[in-house]
């Protein structure tokens, strides 16, 4: 700061002193060898108020100068605070949103018992623990993926106990294979396999 106000003041000083001396030559000297020719005494006036002219304009650029040199720079928010009602942007969104994973609730449907092996023809059964008084449906997917409606599967109410059954028999084609079953109960499933042999 001092270095660049002596750099604006340096050609002042310098303006200043002349205008001083032409200043003093307009003046005249007291000794009667040293009077200015008449030219001189004309020109001389217009030449110390071309440099007073210069020496204002000069103070004038150096107190701007001054002065905008001296005013602080407004202070630059940092970090990611928002000030009061202001909406945040995409960026700033996606770094406080988080995605928590879908994590899927234990089932409450278990297969605690079904009839395997079987041979084609024989009677077939199955149990299921759900929640007590639920609505369950069952499926059979026969050896090599035929999905067949057979008499004793039909949707079945839970007891009391949280207990439901299916009975039904093993159709005679195909002979053989492994055969899906699969129960249902308000969105909630159980698998099981059954192993059909001749």
């Amino acid at each position: 700061m001092k270095e660049t106000l002596s750099q604006l003041l340096n050609p002042i000083w310098l303006l200043a002193g002349a205008v001083l001396l032409v200043t003093l030559s307009c003046g005249g000297d007291s000794k009667p060898e040293a009077s200015p020719t008449p030219q001189a005494r004309e020109t001389a006036p217009a030449a110390a108020q071309t440099a007073l002219a210069r020496l204002q304009a000069g103070l004038a650029t150096a107190a701007a100068t001054i002065t905008k040199s001296t005013t602080p720079a407004p202070a630059t928010p940092q970090g990611p605070a928002l000030a009061s009602g202001t909406l945040p942007t995409a960026t700033q969104a996606a770094a406080v949103i988080t995605v928590a994973p879908v994590v899927a609730p234990p089932s409450n449907v278990t297969i605690t018992f079904v009839t395997t092996p079987v041979r084609p023809g024989d009677p077939a059964r199955l149990t299921a623990s759900v929640p007590p008084g639920d609505n369950c449906s069952i499926t059979y997917t026969a050896p090599g993926g035929a999905l067949l409606q057979l008499p004793g599967l039909q949707t079945a109410l839970a007891d009391t106990s949280g207990f439901v059954q299916w009975s039904w028999t093993i159709p005679a084609s195909p002979a053989s294979g492994t055969a899906t079953v699969k129960v249902t109960c308000r969105g909630q499933s159980a698998t099981a396999q059954i192993t059909i042999s001749p």
